[in-house]
């Protein structure tokens, strides 16, 4: 995906933590040059700058790099052996570094117990059975089965 003139990269967006192939055709690679350097850091803090050399291919000239976890922007240039450069006007290129997604864990379903859920017509019927069961355990004393009046002057 090109993202700037000349400049693209293997993916949509860059990501912290991952590795982007990054491929070049300015104006280094127009004419001609043989050898090209990637010269970047992450942020603007040139003090620990890179230089990285480039492969030409029909593509441009590439080269990977892995961008790191705390990283939020990857600034860049290209300079040939002799002392050309293409900074972007002075410039540099500068792209924004988006955090990582949150990756999904996964749970070996071997170790999980599953329940069903229970819907509320579930319960509707459980209290529905327990009732049932209750009268049931009681009707025959309210039918009179069994009952001796004779015992039981409580009525």
């Amino acid at each position: 995906m090109e993202l700037v003139r000349n400049v693209f990269f293997n993916t949509d967006k860059l990501i912290r933590d991952e590795t982007v192939k990054i491929s070049y055709t300015g104006e280094l690679y127009q004419r001609d040059c043989q050898t090209a350097y990637l010269h970047f850091t992450f942020g603007n803090d040139w003090t620990q700058k890179i230089d990285l050399p480039m492969k030409r291919t029909s593509l441009g000239f590439q080269t990977e790099i892995t961008i790191p976890a705390d990283a939020e922007s990857l600034d860049l240039a290209f300079r040939d052996d002799q002392g050309n450069w293409d900074n972007n006007n002075k410039q540099n290129y500068s792209f924004q570094i988006s955090p990582r997604p949150f990756a999904l864990m996964v749970i070996d379903q071997q170790d999980m117990v599953f329940e069903k859920p229970v819907s509320g017509v579930q319960k509707f019927f459980r209290k529905v059975i327990m009732n049932i069961k209750r009268t049931a355990k009681f009707l025959p004393r309210v039918l009179g089965f069994g009952y001796d009046s004779e015992k039981d002057s409580s009525f």
